[in-house]
């Protein structure tokens, strides 16, 4: 879609160009069943353009990098959600221009038990890059062990990581449900913050095991990718009926 030309008054008898109907014309509010068939419609997106969605019934516009919802300034916007059925790792690329990302899941499944699952940033295994503080609190002898210093990942425990250890429990709430905040994520200048929670039971030992934790990813580049990778095993991943990642924005 063109660019917005601003605003024109017209005179009497001018004639009206293509380039006048999409550089003036065009420029109200475009309204879509959902953000899927803005996307298909308007697949170059200009900055100020706006929509409504009537799925979601919001007013969102174009901030240069991402779709944002009218007055979300200290909101929140879901970037995407997904369902996942039987991944072996899943990357979100999307991420949009925010203060901070906050990534939610529940109802995580593996397939078989034997692997263990966690989250990296820009697909990024350098141990070094990754100072953690966090608890692993559980069931059986380990209960409150702490995690200190540099990891490979956002956070790994010995029997804990935030999507899961062996989680192939058949109940609700033995599967894995969590969250994960990162603070600036778009800055090329600092390093970025993180914090989150999260919970399973690990069937092999039947430990229910959860997870806090604060970290901070030593990297000035931006984030441009968050990736949930399997560590070990050959298990998938899964949601449950009813269940979901959520990935949000916050303005």
């Amino acid at each position: 879609m063109a660019a917005g030309l601003g605003f024109k008054t017209f005179t009497t008898g001018e004639v009206l160009t293509a380039a006048n109907v999409n550089g003036y014309l065009m420029q109200g509010i475009l309204v879509f069943a959902s953000a899927a068939a803005r996307d298909a419609a308007i697949t170059s997106p200009q900055e100020g353009q706006a929509c409504y969605l009537k799925d979601t019934n919001e007013v969102l516009t174009y901030s240069g990098s991402a779709w944002v919802a009218v007055g979300a300034g200290g909101g929140i916007t879901l970037i995407t959600e997904t369902v996942a059925s039987t991944l072996s790792s899943l990357s979100y690329t999307s991420l949009g221009s925010y203060k901070q990302l906050l990534l939610w899941w529940s109802g995580i499944q593996h397939s078989t038990t034997g692997s263990s699952f966690t989250i990296r940033f820009n697909a990024d295994s350098t141990g070094g890059n990754y100072q953690v503080f966090g608890l692993d609190l559980m069931t059986g002898p380990a209960v409150g062990a702490p995690i200190l210093g540099n990891q490979g990942a956002v956070y790994t425990g010995s029997a804990n990581t935030p999507f899961g250890i062996d989680a192939n429990g058949a109940d609700t709430y033995k599967h894995v449900s969590g969250y994960l905040i990162v603070d600036n994520y778009t800055s090329a200048t600092k390093f970025k913050n993180y914090r989150g929670h999260h919970g399973f039971q690990n069937t092999t030992t039947s430990n229910y095991t959860s997870g806090i934790y604060n970290g901070f990813y030593l990297s000035t580049s931006a984030i441009t990718s968050i990736d949930i990778t399997r560590l070990t095993g050959a298990a998938t991943f899964s949601n449950i009926a009813n269940s979901s990642i959520r990935l949000y924005g916050i303005s």
